[in-house]
């Protein structure tokens, strides 16, 4: 993985990190080759991010503590005021520190990304099945290989073209530059081990279950993903598939910048009450949401549900729905949860069908630890999926854990992550569609 830079500061220097100050930084290098142009952020808004780690005092003697270290005047570290003072101003620096995360997350909806180095490798990720969408695949590849990349594509899309009516395999064989080597195949393996350093992008091609397959295929680090509109709803692929070269020129050009939207994830952990099962602390990244339900059985799912290691209430509904701002808009709205702007860090927990008139859908701030246990005295199991995939039984005394994950997935905009989301409402959901109220006619 190339290294993120921020060229307003230092053009020429690299660096693995934004480093907003000494312990505090703002990203993780989220894709391959790009660099951190930041040329909204002022360099006034650094000096907003203070430091605020409070003294290691014991509250029953903090003199003698202070007094502990070497070079310490007795004196002056006895003066109450001082202390007073030193405590209020670590109080101070913690608001302003609070302040300005506040303007650094408003300013990096307007962040603007650029290449370092030009893109080498890029993964297409294709639903499979549809002749159409096959060929399309197999075009958008030898697109890619005349322009120089090296493309990684599921085999069995090259299996399923050989089957159809078309080329020649030796025609097919020189199209897509095989024996060069600039055809390669990609399998899930390859994704969770060296596909996340060496991918540059991703190219979606596909709906909304696409994208979230791409995102599942990267557990780790996820290269920024290019969502093309192929499906049914399209609200994550915001790019049309008739544009498709130019769009991919637009990002290839040199000196071309673009916007990401930096989706969270969630962290999912099974917690077996039996630790030997093989099972047993197995983790998922999710993109959408983890829905625990009652899977085949006729009684209602009794649910623990947990927040920092407090028990916050007892669910007893169909099920329960954690999801993403990003899956605000899938099964959480269907359940009747709420819609999050996707550049608002939060948990939400929304119930399938409660027995109850006062369980409300609840958003919780991304900072908790959230966990959903099936009780010892549950009448019945219950079932879990991720990102609706890889459904595991839960037994009694198992529970799964749900984290803000430090992998999150990097989409590229169509214009802004804001105005995509807005419009994504409008067309895909039509969001507060109604025909507009008549003028009153004032008799003159």
């Amino acid at each position: 993985m190339e290294q993120l830079m921020t060229p307003k500061a230092s053009p020429k220097k690299q660096i693995s990190q934004v480093t907003l100050s000494p312990k505090i930084t703002l990203l993780n290098p989220p894709s391959a080759n790009f660099a951190n142009v930041i040329s909204p952020l002022s360099s006034g808004l650094t000096n907003l991010i203070y430091e605020f780690e409070m003294p290691d005092v014991k509250e029953t003697n903090p003199v003698d503590a202070l007094l502990s270290k070497p070079g310490i005047n007795r004196k002056r570290s006895c003066s109450p005021s001082r202390t007073h003072k030193r405590r209020m101003s670590h109080h101070a620096n913690m608001a302003k520190t609070a302040v300005g995360l506040r303007q650094l997350a408003k300013k990096m909806g307007e962040t603007e990304l650029a290449w370092v180095a030009k893109p080498n490798k890029v993964l297409i990720v294709c639903k499979l099945g549809d002749p159409s969408l096959v060929q399309l695949a197999l075009d958008v590849a030898a697109f890619l290989i005349r322009l120089g990349l090296t493309v990684y594509i599921q085999e069995p899309i090259l299996a399923d073209y050989l089957k159809m009516d078309g080329p020649h395999t030796q025609e097919i064989t020189n199209h897509l530059h095989i024996s060069t080597g600039k055809l390669q195949f990609w399998d899930e393996v390859y994704c969770a081990t060296v596909g996340s350093e060496e991918i540059d992008f991703v190219l979606s091609l596909g709906g909304d279950g696409t994208v979230l397959f791409a995102a599942w295929l990267f557990q780790t680090k996820c290269p920024p993903i290019v969502p093309f509109n192929l499906g049914s709803l399209g609200f994550l692929t915001v790019f049309d598939h008739l544009k498709m070269d130019t769009v991919i020129h637009n990002i290839l050009k040199p000196g071309s910048t673009m916007r990401m939207n930096i989706r969270m994830r969630f962290k999912c952990t099974i917690h077996r009450a039996d630790f030997t099962a093989a099972d047993n602390g197995n983790s998922y990244q999710i993109l959408n949401d983890v829905c625990v339900d009652r899977g085949p059985s006729p009684f209602l799912s009794q649910l623990e549900l947990y927040g920092n290691s407090s028990h916050l209430t007892t669910v007893q509904a169909d099920g329960l729905v954690i999801a993403t701002p990003t899956g605000s808009t899938a099964y959480s709205l269907s359940a009747g949860g709420s819609v999050v702007h996707p550049d608002v860090s939060a948990i939400l927990v929304t119930p399938i069908c409660p027995h109850t008139l006062s369980f409300r859908p609840m958003i919780l701030p991304d900072t908790m630890d959230v966990r959903v246990l099936v009780p010892e005295d549950s009448r019945s199991t219950a079932w879990v999926s991720f990102d609706g995939r890889h459904r595991v039984h839960l037994k009694a005394g198992d529970s799964i854990q749900i984290v803000a994950s430090q992998d999150p997935v990097p989409t590229l905009c169509l214009v802004r992550q804001s105005d995509d989301w807005f419009n994504g409402l409008e067309t895909c959901l039509a969001w507060n569609k109604r025909s507009r109220q008549k003028v009153l006619e004032t008799k003159k």
